[in-house]
């Protein structure tokens, strides 16, 4: 039998909506919070997501080269599952396998 390890990352009004990814992200950075995101995406094999989230982070992790940041190989070949009643397909967004 397998762990679940779950590891969130939730906005106190549950929106997570920018134009850009920076506008959203760019003001909580911190060296401290990169490691434990880094550390909890480096244990784990599979992502869930919601459709919307993902469509949003797709071409954020398409875009990432050569590990950047140290995780970028990760996040790009981990399974991501999508909770979607609108998906047409099973394709998967922005790399990694379909599940």
């Amino acid at each position: 039998m397998r762990k679940l390890i779950v590891l969130e990352r939730i906005t106190l009004d549950g929106m997570f909506d920018a134009a850009e990814m920076e506008q959203w992200d760019h003001p909580y950075r911190s060296d401290g919070r990169g490691e434990v995101i880094a550390r909890g995406d480096q244990d784990s094999d599979a992502s869930l997501l919601r459709r919307k989230t993902c469509e949003m982070l797709a071409p954020v992790w398409s875009a990432l080269k050569n590990n950047e940041f140290g995780i970028a190989d990760k996040l790009n070949s981990m399974k991501k599952y999508v909770i979607s009643s609108s998906l047409a397909g099973a394709e998967p967004a922005g790399g990694g396998s379909g599940g």
